[in-house]
């Protein structure tokens, strides 16, 4: 179902003025940034500038990282890949009904994470 299109009241005051199709459009000094950062649309990109790390973010912001100390063991990545691949079945339960077990099949592998998919669920 459409919603009717609504249309806004423009104030005298207002530095908004209608466009040829009759669209609202902001004057440009408005459309500009209020404060001193660049744009989105003048930012190189990363792929521009080489692959990203760590140690250029912390140098660029002037910031230190964080002792590993402060990071638990069960924060960090495992060490190794999980023995699973795409299209073994797997026994879970139901999230919707925890007394109800369903077999599930890896979709994805990525790494140590896998997405999963209920077989017939209901």
């Amino acid at each position: 179902m459409k919603q009717p299109n609504r249309k806004r009241k423009l104030n005298m005051d207002s530095k908004e003025r209608l466009d040829q199709d009759g669209c609202l459009e902001q004057a440009e000094e408005e459309k500009k940034p209020k404060d001193s950062t660049t744009p989105l649309s003048h930012v190189p990109s990363a792929a521009a500038q080489g692959a990203w790390s760590w140690e250029w973010y912390l140098k660029e912001q002037k910031a230190v990282a964080a002792p590993v100390e402060l990071f638990s063991k069960d924060q960090s990545f495992p060490e190794h890949e999980n023995g699973f691949q795409i299209g073994m079945r797997l026994e879970g339960v139901d999230p919707r009904h925890p007394s109800v077990f369903c077999v599930l099949s890896v979709a994805e592998v990525c790494g140590y994470r896998l997405r999963l998919h209920f077989d017939g669920y209901l």
